[in-house]
């Protein structure tokens, strides 16, 4: 019999659900067929993760179960000021640092070395792990330690801490992953690239009591009349203060008899009131019978992977209320027909007020969740699909699932297409999916010819910047303009091609680059570049029909015509740039940035390219670089700024310098200071004459206007994004 281990952060059965209650439910269901042994913390608490059992070995259900004690708990305060500095960086739209990630890792918690000893020492006693959840330390640090024999559980939502740096190279790291809805997999595999590696819709199965008595129930805790059940944890995070400020209010506009009844422990002060009760944790008998007596079965949060207490409640035809900012809740209702789903007060009363209310309907929807959980949440069907990525991982990759991946994509095996009505049939421009073959074709044969790399998460400014290029092109000559990119919704795609109507010497092209690079290499040099970089890198290799092609940061503004610097000669140069006034300012001044320029052999002032605006000569780098030539250097050598840095070094000597006009910073106040201080006078001469024509501004260290009150040179911006379709949302702070 194999032995395989389920490693989790929490493993008691007083903890009763979540990911926790989960794992506990695969265990018991894979015990017939596999050794299992639970690697687990000593903690109760999520909040503390104070050690609260003994460490050492014990069993539950027959199961072992080995307790590792946490060095520390939570380091509130410090865990609190990095949790800030990570979300005011990732809601600015900018990388978190590396440094910053694996301390908000640690004071986090639970900090627990001794697992991961453990796992390094008798990681080849065991055919597989399964992994529970991705935001906590037992998955952060021990799926790396046994990578090839990982089976990964992220229990993933798109909330703001995956978004955390860190996370990207986690999602690359397993062996397989297990999802419990398609919704799950849709974000992982869309956010993370992640195709290549094999994964499957587990899903779970509801294990039903052979009789529910919601009068034993109502009988414990004096409870007559209607109610609402909720069943979790009872938290800020779980939006259980947002159900009961919904809940109040509707009683205030239909008084009535109905209560809320949350079923669960948590830290959340609750109102004195008799119509809003918490039970505390009870057992899974007591809870069955709260469940079975409810009018509607209420699910809160906005940030959810599967929610089996929701499912219990279907199981048990109670219909659902649920959080629709949440995917997965209203996947279950729609999907299921078994409920509403609200995002804000005024629905929350509109839909708890259709499903009291309505008889006929409600007996409709008990049927169709009945339904719902009976064909798509069966332990049967779990426990096959758990057994079979059990057998692969533990064949090293090798057997039946393994054919069942043979030249299929992941996501088209486990999740049919769906319908979607804002968007199917209505991309207005081109778009092209690119893989490490492609060369873009030309559409004009003497175009101008511009490439952007962007996100939809950046597509606001993007879309000034293309105004900006459109606005100032000749009408007498054609303009090829090419976004690489990886995420950009339909509606953000039509909007940004909008901005060529009437422009038939205009042509905008999309390019979707996710299969452009492998994967693999981006785990490689993940903690240094961001993906981006690495389409960029490419570039010549995709544009390699082109003679050159003009390459612009979308953190740009164009206040010239740009076919003016594209009919720059640069025969016999590989391209063409400008100096960076920053990095200038560096190799003139005493200070530590001297010793890294000398190191990579960059010494000379103004002799050190910008990679904002780069003119690339295409036929001179594919005739000096293979394809994967840069590729592989940002691989193996570490630079501090990146590919700036990689392609400085690489093309030294064979870079043409044209005027700072064409890349104008926008500089903070504290950047300013340094370089006024430190530019030698010749380039600071430059610059400040640029700046009283410039032909392109970069709107360096995100000093946007709609960022940065009275930003340097934001009347100049806003006059561009004035007449764009993005206008609006700049000026509520970038929504999209």
């Amino acid at each position: 019999m194999k032995k395989i281990a389920i490693v989790v952060h929490r493993y008691d059965k007083s903890i009763g659900s979540g990911a926790e209650d989960l794992a506990m439910k695969y265990a018991n269901k894979l015990s017939p067929c596999y050794q299992v042994e639970i690697l687990t913390t000593t903690c109760l608490d999520a909040q503390t993760w104070a050690n609260a059992l003994p460490a050492g070995m014990s069993t539950i259900d027959g199961i072992t179960v080995h307790r590792f004690p946490t060095v520390h708990g939570r380091i509130l305060d410090e865990f609190s000021r990095l949790s800030c500095i990570q979300a005011d960086r990732i809601t600015r739209g900018e990388p978190t640092e590396n440094e910053d990630d694996q301390q908000w890792v640690e004071t986090q918690g639970p900090d627990c070395p001794a697992l991961l000893a453990y796992l390094a020492e008798h990681h080849e006693q065991y055919s597989a792990f399964l992994f529970m959840t991705y935001i906590y330390y037992p998955s952060i640090r021990g799926i790396p330690l046994v990578a090839e024999k990982s089976i990964f559980f992220p229990t993933a939502h798109d909330e703001i801490w995956i978004r955390q740096e860190l996370f990207r190279d986690l999602f690359h790291a397993p062996s397989c992953f297990g999802f419990l809805t398609g919704e799950e997999e849709k974000f992982v595999r869309s956010y993370f690239h992640n195709d290549y590696i094999p994964g499957m819709i587990i899903g779970s199965g509801i294990d039903m009591p052979e009789e529910m008595d919601s009068k034993r129930f109502r009988r414990k805790f004096n409870i007559n009349g209607d109610y609402l059940v909720y069943v979790g944890r009872i938290e800020a995070a779980k939006n259980c203060d947002e159900l009961i400020q919904n809940f109040i209010a509707y009683k205030d506009k239909h008084p009535s008899e109905l209560k809320l009844v949350l079923v669960g422990r948590g830290g959340l002060a609750l109102p004195v009131r008799r119509d809003v009760l918490a039970t505390g944790f009870i057992s899974e008998q007591e809870k069955w019978d709260a469940i079975s007596g409810a009018k509607v079965m209420v699910a809160p949060s906005s940030a959810e992977s599967l929610c089996i207490a929701l499912l219990e409640g279907l199981s048990a035809g109670i219909p659902a209320l649920v959080n629709g900012n949440c995917a997965v809740l209203k996947e279950h209702c729609i999907k299921g027909s078994c409920g509403y789903f609200y995002r804000n007060e005024v629905e929350f009363e509109r839909a708890l007020k259709k499903l009291l209310e309505m008889v006929d309907e409600r007996a409709q929807l008990r049927e169709n969740a009945l339904a719902y959980v009976a064909q798509n949440y069966c332990w049967e069907t779990a426990a096959a699909r758990l057994r079979m990525i059990i057998e692969f991982v533990a064949a090293g990759g090798k057997g039946e699932f393994k054919k069942v991946f043979e030249g299929q994509s992941v996501r088209s095996l486990t999740q049919a297409p769906k319908r979607a009505i804002l968007s199917d049939n209505q991309l207005e421009a081109v778009i092209i999916h690119a893989d490490p073959d492609t060369a873009l074709e030309q559409v004009f044969s003497d175009a101008v010819t511009a490439l952007f790399v962007a996100s939809d998460s950046f597509v606001n400014y993007l879309g000034v910047l293309l105004n900006s290029v459109i606005m100032n092109a000749s009408p007498d000559r054609n303009y090829d303009l090419v976004i690489m990119q990886t995420d950009m919704t339909v509606k953000n795609m039509n909007l940004l091609h909008s901005l060529t109507l009437g422009r038939s010497n205009i042509r905008i092209r999309f390019v979707d680059v996710n299969h452009l690079v492998d994967p693999k290499m981006l785990i490689v040099t993940g903690k240094n570049y961001n993906h981006f970089t690495f389409y960029r890198l490419l570039l010549p290799h995709l544009m390699r029909q082109y003679q050159k092609v003009l390459y612009l940061d979308a953190d740009m503004l164009a206040n010239a015509d740009i076919a003016e610097l594209y009919d720059l000669d640069v025969t016999g140069f590989d391209m063409a740039g400008t100096y960076d006034i920053t990095v200038t300012s560096w190799q003139s001044y005493s200070n530590k940035m001297q010793s890294y320029f000398r190191s990579i052999g960059l010494t000379k002032p103004g002799n050190y390219m910008q990679a904002g605006v780069i003119l690339f000569n295409v036929e001179e780098m594919n005739r000096n670089y293979t394809p994967r030539f840069l590729l592989e250097k940002a691989c193996t050598e570490q630079y501090l700024l990146n590919d700036q840095d990689l392609l400085n070094v690489y093309s030294k000597g064979r870079i043409k310098f044209f005027g700072v006009e064409w890349n104008v910073f926008v500089l903070s106040e504290m950047a300013a200071i340094e370089n006024q201080e430190r530019l030698p006078e010749r380039f600071y001469k430059e610059y400040t004459t640029a700046r009283r024509n410039p032909k392109m501004i970069h709107y360096t260290e995100k000093q946007f206007p709609d960022r940065v009150p009275d930003s340097d040179m934001g009347a100049l911006y806003w006059n561009y994004a004035r007449n764009t379709p993005f206008y609006e949302r700049l000026l509520r702070g970038g929504a999209q």
